[in-house]
């Protein structure tokens, strides 16, 4: 069975650059399509459904932005790449690019062979988000059947009763308690007492509560959600229990990969520019000093082209972890694209006079760094 060329396309008004586009893209195992404005950008993108969108800012009766606009309120997941082509570098121009659902922004005129990596960077990414959603919904379905397990306490007897398939679900128990005392046995020593204390409440005030503790397992620590309600009329504590651990890491691990470079693990440009912002509304006047720098690999895509993409994330990764090793304290090292990295010091009255700063901060870099032979 064939596998499916990624589908790309070009939206621009200018015949010229769509030809060369698709004169250099469509060699390149890409299957492409094309649209002249905005408006049939938007039309093509629902008939087609591509993988991967390019941009054009200024074109007529639909502007770049608003075609952006329009297909991510079409998407239910904001998945598909797209890559803003335009010959304004402005500040402002590539902030709205970023505003509006644009994952990329590529100056005029184009760079062709750097345009494919990018193209290739962000597909790959795209696919693996794409996973990660696909891995989630089958997590959440197989949650949906299998169900809840329940407890309940006779606040009389001090009794604790449990459903058939608790012991299927708390498989790393041995023994299911029988009386309240013990069962506190199964949480983590640090979450028993918030137990005792959000029981007794629901208790005495009838309310319904729920909340999430650890249960120590054989090699893990294992994520209970806990919900339950006083029965006044029989006077039991009743309640569900769910084991959410693998959701959890899903969640966190979608949360990762949002805000950090797939190769490098480093913050990626969303969260370098959200803890420099945090830093900057942070900073203590005259107390404190902030330094930001740019360390770019020159020549990074003659190595992508000339040794692949799989030696530059190489040679990306052990510069990293030599940087890393020499950078200073309080310091973040992110990964804004390509080879361009960028470097946060945040510099207090210990590091105070500026002859002392400099030297601070320029001690780690002033290093050498050998990648190995």
């Amino acid at each position: 069975m064939n596998k499916r060329l990624p589908r790309i396309l070009i939206v621009d008004d200018t015949s010229l650059e769509r030809v060369k586009l698709k004169g250099y893209l469509g060699k390149r195992d890409f299957e492409m399509i094309e649209a002249t404005d905005g408006e049939e950008g938007v039309a093509q993108y629902l008939k087609h459904r591509p993988d991967l969108v390019l941009m054009d800012v200024n074109m007529p009766k639909m502007n770049g932005y608003d075609a952006i606009t329009h297909i991510r309120s079409l998407e239910q997941d904001m998945v598909t790449p797209i890559i803003m082509l335009t010959a304004d570098d402005e500040i402002d121009a590539i902030e709205r690019a970023f505003v509006v659902g644009a994952n990329d922004f590529f100056p005029k005129p184009i760079n062709f062979p750097l345009l494919h990596q990018r193209i290739r960077y962000a597909l790959r990414d795209a696919d693996r988000e794409r996973e990660l959603r696909r891995v989630t919904r089958l997590q959440d379905t197989a949650r949906t059947l299998a169900g809840l397990a329940f407890w309940e306490i006779d606040i009389n007897t001090n009794e604790m009763r449990w459903s058939e398939d608790a012991k299927d679900l708390l498989y790393w128990i041995e023994k299911l308690p029988d009386v309240f005392e013990q069962g506190l046995s199964i949480f983590h020593a640090e979450d028993k007492q918030r137990v005792i204390h959000t029981f007794a409440d629901a208790i005495q005030s009838g309310s319904r509560f729920e909340l999430e503790v650890r249960s120590p397992g054989n090699r893990q620590d294992h994520l209970l959600k806990i919900v339950g309600q006083m029965e006044k009329e029989q006077n039991l504590l009743i309640g569900a229990f769910q084991d959410v651990t693998s959701q959890r890491r899903l969640e966190q691990q979608a949360n990762y990969l949002t805000f950090h470079d797939s190769v490098t693990g480093l913050p990626n440009r969303k969260l370098f520019n959200r803890d420099l912002e945090e830093c900057v509304e942070g900073l203590d006047q005259g107390a404190s000093m902030l330094v930001v720098g740019v360390i770019e690999i020159l020549r990074f895509q003659q190595i992508i082209e000339s040794y692949g993409v799989e030696v530059a994330d190489q040679l990306l990764v052990r510069l990293v972890a030599q940087l890393r090793n020499h950078a200073p304290t309080d310091s973040l090292l992110g990964r804004l694209d390509g080879g361009l990295l960028a470097w946060r010091v945040r510099l207090t009255e210990q590091t105070s006079h500026k002859e002392n700063r400099k030297k601070y901060c320029l001690a780690g870099l002033n290093n050498l760094i050998v990648l190995g032979c």
